[in-house]
């Protein structure tokens, strides 16, 4: 997914030089990742737990102990047609699949709780698994030929990137300065 990104964004900076256009992919894949992934962490993940996982969860286990509860019923059937009572073994099958249901939802609302801590987790985390994910990448970048002398890593090129686009700034500056300068001098 990474690899298509960064091709699709240098498709799109095709006329800058290549040190700038390869920096300003960095940054700005950089830049997209930690938005997506702060996104994701702080936004997507606590709702999709509060307002899908939990509901889902708690009506399938009321709706499998509504169910449950029902086959308990129809076993107790012969005992109460002749006025016997069920075996013990019956209402206990019946307080457990209750006592389940129940902390299921209990536990379903600490998961809620706990999700919701997520929304206050810190950029640098962000950072470091930006970090450990290029580091990844970088490691399966050759994974087809390691050993070839034209397969190159990601973080070694996206760091020549930077390097080549900062001396293409620091020269593209001093040409300015200089013409600046001669404009003013007599």
């Amino acid at each position: 997914m990474a690899d298509g990104f960064v091709r699709w964004l240098g498709d799109r900076l095709d006329e800058l030089p290549p040190g700038t256009r390869a920096s300003l992919i960095v940054v700005v894949a950089f830049v997209v990742g930690y938005a997506a992934l702060a996104l994701a962490v702080r936004r997507v993940t606590p709702a999709l737990v509060e307002y899908v996982l939990r509901p889902a969860a708690v009506a399938t286990a009321y709706t499998a102990a509504v169910l449950l509860l029902g086959v308990q019923a129809l076993l107790a059937l012969p005992f109460r047609a002749v006025r016997g009572r069920p075996p013990g073994v019956l209402y206990g099958a019946g307080d457990g699949l209750i006592s389940t249901a129940i902390g299921v939802r209990a536990g379903m609302r600490e998961l809620v709780r706990s999700v919701r801590r997520l929304r206050t987790v810190r950029g640098r985390f962000f950072v470091l698994a930006i970090l450990v994910a290029a580091l990844w990448w970088n490691h399966s970048g050759c994974a087809h030929d390691p050993r070839s002398d034209r397969c190159r890593h990601p973080v070694p090129v996206g760091a020549e990137a930077l390097r080549q686009g900062a001396r293409e700034l620091r020269q593209g500056a001093a040409e300015l300065w200089h013409r600046a300068r001669s404009a003013i001098a007599p």
